[in-house]
């Protein structure tokens, strides 16, 4: 199952994610949206196409983690694993394989949480049924990017601190970032950084002082 952090104010970076997705053939139905910032708590779950869910929350791609537990059981988002992917991502045509490859690397090991960087920044990780269930009601608040950065290095709030060590696993991709642009045609500066196990490219926000805005107003993508 494939759990994409999004925003309110995210909807261009949401549809081309979803177009990428189409493209390498993930079935919608694998999919949960879930959107911070929302008016009130809502899941939509049509016949055909991604289940949404919407958070008056938001910690970041760790709201989404919240928006998951608390309808984690329904028929169409219950499954062993799921991994979280930020809505400024694309996926490549290999993405599929490479994701279940990733999957069995994580049942392999039996991890609860299993990040795609190797020193297990960004947050694109993959989590268990289980971790789901016992810590997503944690991520249900708000906090800012200082608190989320602090997470992402593992400090308070990281997914890996809520488990115990032998729990916690991750890939082999390096953390390096291309030359920067505007992505989606905003004011934002985002560096490209290729995750070649899992086919995914995520569009990062280095500093750029010089050229983004600070991060009190990059409420676009």
């Amino acid at each position: 199952m494939l759990l994409v952090a999004s925003h309110v104010n995210y909807e261009q970076a949401w549809q081309v994610l979803r177009q990428s997705l189409l493209d390498a053939g993930c079935p919608l139905t694998q999919v949960v949206r879930v959107v911070a910032g929302a008016d009130k708590e809502v899941c939509l779950v049509p016949d055909d196409a991604e289940v949404t869910i919407g958070v008056p929350y938001n910690f970041f791609e760790m709201t989404a983690v919240y928006g998951l537990h608390r309808f984690v059981d329904h028929p169409r988002l219950r499954a062993d694993r799921y991994l979280l992917l930020h809505d400024t991502s694309v996926v490549l045509p290999d993405f599929m394989p490479k994701c279940h490859a990733f999957f069995e690397a994580m049942a392999a090991g039996d991890f609860d949480v299993y990040h795609a960087i190797k020193d297990m920044r960004l947050n694109i990780a993959a989590l268990s049924y289980a971790f789901v269930k016992t810590h997503g009601a944690y991520y249900g608040r708000n906090g800012d990017k200082i608190m989320a950065w602090a997470a992402e290095h593992g400090a308070e709030h990281s997914f890996r601190r809520m488990v115990p060590p032998e729990r916690v696993g991750a890939g082999e991709d390096a953390l390096t970032f291309g030359g920067g642009e505007r992505v989606y045609g905003s004011n934002i500066v985002r560096h490209a950084v290729r995750l070649e196990r899992l086919g995914v490219v995520k569009f990062v926000c280095n500093d750029d002082a010089e050229v983004n805005p600070p991060w009190q107003q990059r409420d676009h993508p």
